[in-house]
């Protein structure tokens, strides 16, 4: 290739980029150059069916979520197309919706879906109801030729998605069994967690150098166990990101899972 090749070939990616990003700051609708690189999102209503959580008021619940105390999202929701991964963000939360942002982007342009979640949450004394309904779905492809594809996040991603929405628990267990018996229960019965040198309890910022696994209705969860002695026995605190299983076609009974966590986890401290 030769060396005027080359320049032409830099002069005509620089213009591209500039194009880009004069694109991005322009007025799409009074620039012809802006609208052809950065095109109206498709924008299409959807419906698709709520997912409902109960929630007790219970103290020992960590409500650090951005959505109505949850923390919408999970593991595993990635796919693959050729070998780029795309990525995904929440954004936009108001009071009673919030956006699931799936893209592709290489700084200047991308392609992306987004899905508009409508919520509404009510107190009914002991618990809270919180509901999650997708209600809009906007597509988008930037740019000029070779365009992203649009990320393959479809609507029962989406429902997965809002259906993983979870929070921490910290709760105590007291048992007649010393410190050291009560760690060995753990270490027998339960796998432990691969934390390397430990992880941050996110309610006081401690690092806490054991962890465990669990498993619920086929879904894994992690959780931090302290042990110090109390009265005649010891005292167990547990901390844990709660797994979010359905109780119920499309409804989370937090309930429900705490309730049968606390005995699994009371069942080795006291083994």
């Amino acid at each position: 290739m030769t060396k005027t090749h080359m320049k032409k070939l830099t002069l005509i990616a620089s213009a591209v980029l500039v194009a880009a990003s004069l694109a991005s700051c322009a007025d799409i609708s009074q620039n012809p150059l802006a609208k052809a690189i950065n095109p109206p999102a498709d924008v299409t209503p959807i419906s698709y069916p709520p997912v409902t959580f109960i929630v007790p008021h219970d103290p020992h619940i960590f409500a650090n979520g951005q959505v109505a105390g949850l923390v919408p999202g999970g593991a595993g929701l990635r796919p693959t197309i050729g070998r780029t991964d795309y990525a995904l963000q929440l954004r936009d939360i108001t009071a009673d919706s919030f956006v699931i942002h799936a893209y592709y982007s290489n700084g200047y342009v991308g392609s992306g879906v987004k899905y508009t979640i409508d919520y509404s949450k009510t107190d009914n004394g002991s618990y809270s109801t919180v509901t999650m309904k997708p209600v809009k779905r906007a597509t988008y492809q930037q740019g000029l030729v070779g365009k992203f594809p649009v990320p393959g996040f479809n609507e029962a991603l989406v429902h997965r998605y809002i259906e993983a929405s979870s929070f921490w628990y910290k709760f105590e267990i007291d048992t007649k069994y010393d410190t050291a018996s009560v760690y060995s229960s753990f270490r027998r019965l339960a796998p432990s967690a691969n934390m390397g040198q430990g992880s941050t309890d996110p309610v006081t910022g401690k690092i806490i150098s054991e962890w465990f696994v669990g498993n619920y209705r086929g879904v894994e969860y992690e959780y931090s166990l302290e042990v110090f002695p109390y009265r005649n026995g010891s005292k167990a605190v547990i901390g844990l990101g709660i797994p979010a299983v359905e109780t119920a076609p499309n409804v989370v009974d937090y309930r429900v899972i705490l309730n049968d966590i606390r005995k699994q986890l009371d069942g080795i401290a006291n083994s």
